[in-house]
């Protein structure tokens, strides 16, 4: 059986197409993302914006003629944090359903943390430690406590990285005073996270894909390592906290030249940074295990399990 999953991300629209193969595993048969920004000018006030609208039809409109292209029996499209809050988020699902013949789902920030947990449980196999899952949107952010049976603990916060660079407009390169106000600001939403934390303590930060891919990415690139289609990779905080110094510490002018950097990143990839930097301070972690799994396998694993 094929399966074409969509995940409409606050910037970028991920597109999986793959097999589930008679015995339950996967096999990809394409994997690719665009970035419409579809948050951008608009999320924090709860409206996607007229050019940011127009971006979301366009990119749905190329994906669907791929979606065509590799005749899957059943397509899934689920819309996430942008589309949550956005007031006329009516609007777009209306326009996709009328003139793409597609149609969204909108899901809980609750449904997508469970779905996260479910495609990154397929990337790397923790045991029975309690690891913390973070999975770093544009829109929103979400935190998974959990083993390799079930979830502890979970929550959506809505302080992804396209809302931070909104809110605080940050200069490139970064300031100190940025940092610290970004941290601050962090560091004030996330109260129920560190009393899950302190009930349920992990070991491991698992980087969900996003961000976390980049990383990886430059630290290969960086380090001439070879490159691997493994679903993970380990980044340790002594590898991780000089790349962030250099991500926050260049323009986006030079960032875009680094290699390894993805330039449908370059804007937020800083904000990601100080972010997971000031997590693994915060919460006395030194191990992040990139995971280039998330959502859309989490959905193709919910499938498999007649859970979705």
């Amino acid at each position: 059986m094929r399966i074409a999953v969509l995940d409409l991300g606050t910037n970028t629209f991920n597109l999986l197409i793959a097999d589930i193969l008679p015995n339950g595993s996967i096999r990809k048969v394409f994997n690719e993302k665009l970035a419409p920004k579809l948050g951008l000018g608009g999320i924090n006030n709860q409206i996607i914006v007229p050019e940011a609208f127009e971006r979301g039809l366009h990119s749905l409109e190329i994906q669907k003629q791929i979606i065509l292209t590799y005749k899957p029996d059943n397509v899934f499209i689920f819309g996430t944090s942008a589309l949550r809050n956005a007031k006329n988020a009516d609007d777009f699902v209306s326009t996709v359903r009328n003139e793409l013949d597609l149609e969204i789902h909108i899901i809980t920030g609750e449904r997508e943390a469970e779905l996260i947990y479910h495609g990154n449980k397929l990337a790397f196999d923790w045991g029975e430690n309690i690891v913390l899952i973070v999975d770093i949107g544009g829109g929103s952010i979400e935190f998974i406590l959990a083993d390799n049976k079930h979830i502890v603990w979970k929550q959506s916060f809505e302080i992804g990285v396209s809302r931070l660079l909104q809110m605080f407009n940050p200069k490139s390169p970064f300031t100190k005073e940025d940092v610290t106000r970004i941290e601050a600001y962090v560091d004030s939403k996330l109260k129920p996270l560190y009393e899950a934390f302190t009930k349920y303590p992990a070991t491991l930060l698992i980087g969900s894909s996003g961000a976390f891919d980049t990383y990886r990415d430059m630290i290969v690139a960086e380090n001439v390592l070879i490159k691997t289609d493994l679903p993970s990779f380990v980044i340790n905080y002594e590898t991780f906290e000089p790349l962030k110094n250099k991500i926050i510490n260049l323009s986006q002018q030079e960032l875009v030249k680094v290699e390894g950097m993805d330039a449908m990143r370059v804007d937020m990839i800083g904000i990601a940074a100080i972010f997971v930097d000031f997590i693994m301070r915060k919460l006395s972690l030194h191990t992040i295990i990139q995971s280039n799994y998330s959502l859309k396998e989490g959905v193709i694993d919910s499938i498999i399990r007649n859970d979705l």
